[in-house]
């Protein structure tokens, strides 16, 4: 009987083994893909794409609300241009705020948006997106990321990662 628990408990100990050191090469792939620029999460790579700011990537952007989606993640308004241009602005989550609610956004609204344009390899196609630093319309505004360039629905309060004093 004694033989049979030590052969149990060996068994068990060897498949525990071999159980985390597959975990372990299946995680470390993740990691690879992800340092490929592969989609992760939504689409986006979780890595650092707004670290890479430089002055020269703000624009401002104005036109009228097209499409507003505020239900399916990855949540996104389509703004277009005086020039006809849809340019597709993704918000982030943002649409949970109390401030942005007040914005009472509309389609058809004038909207003023600053923030950077950037592009993203998912499912093997490059998508151009618009990420917002700040909203404007109706007379308000409202800050999306802080002066470090971070989310202000991230928390944590940076860690002086990004681009200083972006949004001023």
């Amino acid at each position: 009987m004694k033989n049979k628990k030590l052969i149990f408990l060996t068994s068990v100990l060897a498949l525990s083994i071999f159980a985390t050191a597959g975990l372990t090469f299946a995680d470390s792939l993740d990691n690879e893909q992800s340092n490929l620029n592969q989609p992760v999460r939504y689409g986006w790579n979780n890595g650092g794409y707004a670290c890479t700011l430089t002055e020269n990537d703000l624009t401002t952007i104005k036109g009228k609300i097209s499409n507003i989606n505020t239900t399916n993640p990855p949540f996104s308004i389509d703004i277009t241009t005086d020039d006809n241009k849809i340019v597709n602005v993704h918000l982030g989550r943002i649409v949970f705020m109390d401030n942005f609610k007040e914005l009472n956004l509309a389609k058809d609204m004038e909207i003023e948006i600053k923030g950077f344009y950037r592009t993203f390899n998912i499912n093997n196609q490059e998508t151009t997106v618009f990420k917002p630093i700040s909203i404007k319309a109706k007379n308000k505004e409202i800050k999306l990321r802080d002066e470090n360039n971070r989310p202000v629905w991230a928390g944590r309060k940076g860690a002086g990662r990004g681009f200083k004093k972006v949004g001023k």
